[in-house]
């Protein structure tokens, strides 16, 4: 891994700390959305400030930086690109550039965003996972058909029945 990747990877996990790691928080059905902390904004900029001035590989604070981070986050969360939908992606990316400016000023508002997006997916999913199984669906397994579960050689699901149709897939393969 060069230098620079390694930065950005760097910064994307600040931004994963402070939001929160999925894995930890999502399991437990949440009455309400999380939050920014009040100390959280303080240790951004901090953070932020200390990347920009005193690391050693010279972190650019910019748009380039801020895509990346977004790029990264979404693939943190959802890397196997199950849970997010295309419309999902399509709004997270009004945000490519903001996220340096919002970061830089304390506002981690958008990675809440994401995070709460991404848990009531993951929530809803295996509530409708559960039903599923739950219900008197066959599977049919004389039916010929292919799952393609590389997220590098699909595109984020544009549709309900495209979603529906990937996890009941899913599930039959399991």
């Amino acid at each position: 891994m060069n230098s620079m990747n390694a930065m950005r990877l760097s910064a994307t996990a600040v931004v994963v700390l402070l939001v929160g790691n999925p894995f930890t928080q999502v399991w437990a059905k949440p009455a309400a959305p999380l939050t920014q902390a009040a100390d959280s904004s303080r240790t951004v900029v901090e953070i932020l400030q200390k990347l920009d001035s005193d690391h050693y590989r010279d972190v650019v604070i910019d748009d380039q930086l801020s895509a990346e981070l977004l790029d990264n986050y979404i693939d943190t969360l959802d890397s196997g690109k199950s849970y997010f939908k295309q419309s999902d992606i399509d709004e997270f990316k009004q945000w490519q550039f903001q996220l340096d400016d919002n970061l830089a000023a304390g506002n981690l508002s958008q990675g809440y965003a994401i995070f709460n997006r991404f848990r009531q997916r993951l929530m809803d999913r295996m509530e409708a996972n559960i039903a599923l199984l739950k219900s008197d669906y066959v599977f049919d397994f004389t039916e010929k058909e292919s799952l393609t579960v590389d997220p590098k050689t699909r595109a984020w699901m544009a549709t309900a029945q495209e979603y529906e149709d990937y996890w009941r897939k899913r599930i039959k393969d399991g």
